[in-house]
């Protein structure tokens, strides 16, 4: 998704309080979301788990990347919280919702990015990932990180796209 060295970040942004951790990196956005951006060795520590998976897991799935950075991060999701994992640069987008199943550990029968990383405490699934090679003609509002934010429930409200609404900028 990047040319060369690009530079690319990545976030794993949340509704406060959907997280059972607090990580020491957090940075509170606005309208009551935090994020926590992955770090070139958090990247790494997730890549050491497509090394090392169960025969009977598809690390293919969204839900294992996202199960696998935030293990790395140190963090787990609540019963019924839900958190996106986005990465943006320049030339390209891409963000997937991973949702945790409630107490009841009900996960929808409609649901097919199951795969988790081993020890993740409980039935999780993710939503299909949005990706986008930028420039593109769609309206901003659709592009992947947006996308994935009003998945996860933010409100633009009068702001341009839920990221601006977030106070996050997006690169273009």
């Amino acid at each position: 998704m990047t040319d060369g060295d690009e530079p690319e970040s990545w976030l794993v942004v949340y509704a406060d309080g959907s997280v059972v951790e607090d990580h020491p990196a957090r940075t509170a956005l606005r309208r009551g979301m935090s994020a926590v951006t992955v770090t070139g060795r958090d990247r790494e520590c997730s890549g050491e788990y497509f090394m090392d998976f169960d025969d009977d897991v598809d690390p293919g799935h969204g839900s294992y990347l996202v199960t696998a950075t935030l293990r790395c991060l140190g963090l787990t999701v609540r019963p019924g919280g839900a958190v996106a994992l986005v990465r943006a640069s320049r030339s390209g987008q891409a963000g997937i919702v991973l949702h945790q199943a409630g107490a009841d550990g009900r996960v929808p029968a409609d649901a097919t990015q199951t795969s988790v990383v081993r020890d993740w405490p409980g039935p999780a699934w993710a939503e299909r990932a949005w990706v986008l090679d930028l420039p593109d003609d769609s309206p901003r509002t659709e592009w992947p990180v947006n996308a994935a934010l009003r998945a996860l429930g933010v409100d633009r409200g009068d702001s341009p796209d839920e990221a601006t609404a977030l106070g996050l900028s997006l690169p273009s």
